[in-house]
Protein backbone atom coordinates (compact mmCIF):
# COMPACT_ATOMS: atom_id res chain seq x y z
CA UNK A 1 0.00 0.00 0.00
CA UNK A 2 1.79 3.90 -1.15
CA UNK A 3 0.40 6.75 -2.13
CA UNK A 4 1.06 8.72 -5.30
CA UNK A 5 0.15 12.08 -6.57
CA UNK A 6 -2.92 11.92 -8.47
CA UNK A 7 -3.50 12.21 -11.88
CA UNK A 8 -6.96 12.24 -13.85
CA UNK A 9 -6.16 8.60 -15.35
CA UNK A 10 -6.38 7.22 -11.62
CA UNK A 11 -10.13 8.48 -11.67
CA UNK A 12 -10.67 7.32 -14.57
CA UNK A 13 -9.53 3.95 -13.89
CA UNK A 14 -11.87 4.03 -10.91
CA UNK A 15 -15.32 4.68 -13.07
CA UNK A 16 -14.26 2.07 -15.69
CA UNK A 17 -13.60 -0.63 -12.72
CA UNK A 18 -16.36 0.73 -10.73
CA UNK A 19 -17.02 2.68 -7.79
CA UNK A 20 -17.23 1.93 -4.27
CA UNK A 21 -20.64 0.35 -2.67
CA UNK A 22 -23.22 3.04 -1.72
CA UNK A 23 -22.42 5.37 -4.19
CA UNK A 24 -25.40 7.00 -5.08
CA UNK A 25 -26.38 5.27 -8.96
CA UNK A 26 -27.21 9.28 -9.86
CA UNK A 27 -23.41 9.99 -9.19
CA UNK A 28 -21.93 7.25 -11.26
CA UNK A 29 -19.96 8.94 -13.87
CA UNK A 30 -20.56 12.12 -12.79
CA UNK A 31 -17.15 13.39 -12.35
CA UNK A 32 -16.74 16.43 -13.50
CA UNK A 33 -13.35 17.34 -15.10
CA UNK A 34 -11.22 15.46 -12.79
CA UNK A 35 -7.64 16.77 -14.19
CA UNK A 36 -9.32 19.72 -11.61
CA UNK A 37 -8.24 18.08 -8.65
CA UNK A 38 -4.45 17.28 -10.03
CA UNK A 39 -2.65 19.36 -7.41
CA UNK A 40 0.51 17.70 -6.09
CA UNK A 41 0.87 17.81 -2.06
CA UNK A 42 -2.96 18.30 -2.00
CA UNK A 43 -4.21 15.32 -4.27
CA UNK A 44 -2.77 11.82 -4.24
CA UNK A 45 -3.85 8.20 -4.79
CA UNK A 46 -3.75 5.34 -3.02
CA UNK A 47 -2.40 1.97 -4.48
CA UNK A 48 -2.72 -1.44 -3.40
CA UNK A 49 -1.51 -4.70 -4.97
CA UNK A 50 -1.12 -2.32 -8.08
CA UNK A 51 -4.31 -1.24 -8.52
CA UNK A 52 -6.39 2.59 -7.52
CA UNK A 53 -8.26 2.34 -4.10
CA UNK A 54 -9.14 5.67 -4.16
CA UNK A 55 -8.23 9.24 -4.85
CA UNK A 56 -8.62 12.13 -2.67
CA UNK A 57 -7.28 15.09 -0.87
CA UNK A 58 -8.02 18.94 0.05
CA UNK A 59 -8.65 21.10 -2.09
CA UNK A 60 -7.54 24.26 -1.22
CA UNK A 61 -9.49 27.36 -1.25
CA UNK A 62 -7.95 30.25 0.47
CA UNK A 63 -5.45 30.37 3.44
CA UNK A 64 -6.25 27.90 5.57
CA UNK A 65 -9.39 26.80 4.23
CA UNK A 66 -9.66 23.57 2.16
CA UNK A 67 -12.64 21.09 0.98
CA UNK A 68 -11.77 17.44 1.48
CA UNK A 69 -12.43 15.14 -1.48
CA UNK A 70 -12.96 11.47 -2.16
CA UNK A 71 -13.31 9.20 -4.94
CA UNK A 72 -13.37 5.48 -4.65
CA UNK A 73 -13.02 2.45 -6.56
CA UNK A 74 -15.41 -0.65 -5.78
CA UNK A 75 -11.86 -2.39 -4.34
CA UNK A 76 -12.30 -0.06 -1.47
CA UNK A 77 -15.21 -2.45 -0.27
CA UNK A 78 -12.22 -5.49 0.11
CA UNK A 79 -10.38 -3.71 3.34
CA UNK A 80 -13.14 -1.12 3.91
CA UNK A 81 -11.44 -0.30 7.93
CA UNK A 82 -7.77 -0.45 6.35
CA UNK A 83 -8.52 2.20 3.55
CA UNK A 84 -10.69 4.47 5.47
CA UNK A 85 -8.28 4.84 8.39
CA UNK A 86 -5.24 5.34 5.68
CA UNK A 87 -7.17 8.41 4.24
CA UNK A 88 -8.00 9.84 7.82
CA UNK A 89 -4.28 9.49 8.76
CA UNK A 90 -3.49 11.02 5.64
CA UNK A 91 -5.30 14.12 5.42
CA UNK A 92 -4.47 14.42 8.76
CA UNK A 93 -0.87 15.34 7.56
CA UNK A 94 -2.13 17.31 4.97
CA UNK A 95 -4.01 19.45 7.26
CA UNK A 96 -0.87 19.68 9.80
CA UNK A 97 1.37 20.72 6.59
CA UNK A 98 -0.94 22.96 5.03
CA UNK A 99 -1.68 24.79 8.43
CA UNK A 100 -5.39 24.10 7.32
CA UNK A 101 -7.67 25.40 10.05
CA UNK A 102 -10.89 25.00 8.61
CA UNK A 103 -12.13 21.60 6.53
CA UNK A 104 -15.47 21.71 4.79
CA UNK A 105 -16.85 18.78 2.56
CA UNK A 106 -20.25 19.65 0.35
CA UNK A 107 -22.16 16.78 0.24
CA UNK A 108 -25.01 15.66 -2.21
CA UNK A 109 -28.03 14.74 0.20
CA UNK A 110 -28.33 11.80 -1.18
CA UNK A 111 -25.12 9.98 -0.41
CA UNK A 112 -25.59 9.25 3.05
CA UNK A 113 -22.51 6.59 3.49
CA UNK A 114 -20.43 10.04 2.91
CA UNK A 115 -22.61 12.18 5.50
CA UNK A 116 -21.78 9.44 8.24
CA UNK A 117 -18.14 8.96 6.85
CA UNK A 118 -17.38 12.49 7.24
CA UNK A 119 -19.16 12.43 10.55
CA UNK A 120 -17.13 9.83 11.74
CA UNK A 121 -14.17 11.71 10.76
CA UNK A 122 -15.03 14.56 13.06
CA UNK A 123 -17.02 17.13 10.42
CA UNK A 124 -20.15 18.31 11.73
CA UNK A 125 -23.56 19.23 9.70
CA UNK A 126 -23.49 22.82 9.15
CA UNK A 127 -26.53 23.37 6.93
CA UNK A 128 -28.21 22.70 4.14
CA UNK A 129 -27.20 24.24 0.50
CA UNK A 130 -30.40 24.03 -1.64
CA UNK A 131 -29.61 24.18 -5.47
CA UNK A 132 -25.76 24.17 -4.93
CA UNK A 133 -24.26 21.75 -7.41
CA UNK A 134 -26.60 21.09 -10.85
CA UNK A 135 -29.71 21.93 -8.82
CA UNK A 136 -29.20 19.29 -6.26
CA UNK A 137 -28.79 19.77 -2.81
CA UNK A 138 -26.30 19.68 -0.41
CA UNK A 139 -25.41 19.62 2.92
CA UNK A 140 -22.14 21.12 4.37
CA UNK A 141 -20.31 19.38 6.51
CA UNK A 142 -17.31 21.29 8.55
CA UNK A 143 -14.30 21.04 11.25
CA UNK A 144 -12.28 23.69 12.53
CA UNK A 145 -9.16 23.69 14.63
Amino acid sequence: MRYIDYIKEHAEEIMEYGMNKNYPPSLIGKLYNPEKFENQGWSYTLIDKGYPIFCGGIHPLWEGTGEVWFFGSKRLNDHPIKYIKSFKKKALEQIEEHNIIRLQAPIRMEFEVARRFAQWWGLKEEGIMKKYYKGHDYVMMGWVR
